[in-house]
């Protein structure tokens, strides 16, 4: 064979096999701009934004419903998910769709998952992927929901039960925060990551958000309050949001 010919064949293979190569992992995650990424779990992609954390850790407040205010540190970046986690991505990961709504459409928040649905989904979803997702903890979730410049009753940021016939609606339909997240207003309350592992029997854990039967408030109450839920509680207004360390 002609050398010249032979280099030209072998130059070609190599560039081939690095594009499968690099096409393979784009499959898996891709990152979009330094500030969101975007992840395909078998044809169902999903993105996440990155949160910036100063330097010194942040002290970021709360008000659970009913009970006295207290806060808790962040202290390092994170990545939260542009979206609450849609009904096809769980089945995807899962095999199946308990929520309660699924003749409404795949992209619309999975819905009726325990806390430990949820956390059954996130090892299965780190499994298949090789990345550890977990859930936000309550100062994470606060912390990305505050970055709406202003909320109140009438805002499009979410639905709840002004605007949205007492129903959820897919996702990312109503309006982004200014940092780019969708649904943190409304739609579903989201399960947040425990501060304790979970316990067996009527144990509290915490939710956070407004869903789309609940009416909103205005001011910073509408990101930092939270509700105390059964791990085994499984409703219709309950769903839950990716996170995961950078």
């Amino acid at each position: 064979m002609d050398p010249i010919k032979k280099l030209f064949d072998l130059t070609i293979s190599t560039a081939l096999v690095i594009m499968g190569l690099t096409y393979s992992v784009s499959l898996k995650a891709k990152e979009i701009s330094p500030h969101k990424r975007t992840f395909d779990v078998d044809g169902v992609s999903f993105s996440m934004v990155k949160i910036g954390v100063p330097e010194n850790c942040l002290q970021v407040e709360f008000q659970p419903r009913f009970y006295d205010r207290s806060s808790k540190d962040i202290c390092r970046d994170y990545w939260i998910g542009e979206t609450e986690v849609t009904q096809k991505l769980y089945e995807t990961v899962m095999g199946n769709n308990p929520s309660s709504d699924r003749h409404k459409g795949p992209n619309n928040p999975v819905n009726k998952v325990s806390l430990r649905d949820a956390k059954a989904f996130l090892k299965q979803i780190s499994k298949r992927m090789g990345t550890a997702f977990r859930l936000p903890t309550q100062a994470e979730w606060i912390y990305a929901c505050r970055a709406a410049a202003s909320v109140g009753p009438k805002t499009s940021l979410g639905w709840v039960s002004h605007n949205s016939d007492r129903e959820a609606h897919p996702v990312a339909t109503s309006d982004k925060n200014a940092i780019g997240i969708y649904d943190m207003l409304g739609n579903v309350a989201e399960w947040a990551k425990p501060n304790k592992p979970l316990q067996p029997g009527y144990i509290y854990y915490w939710v956070l958000g407004y869903h789309y039967n609940a009416g909103a408030y205005s001011g910073d109450e509408i990101c930092s309050q939270a509700m105390k839920r059964y791990s085994f509680n499984r409703t219709p207004i309950i769903g839950l949001r990716l996170a995961k360390d950078e």
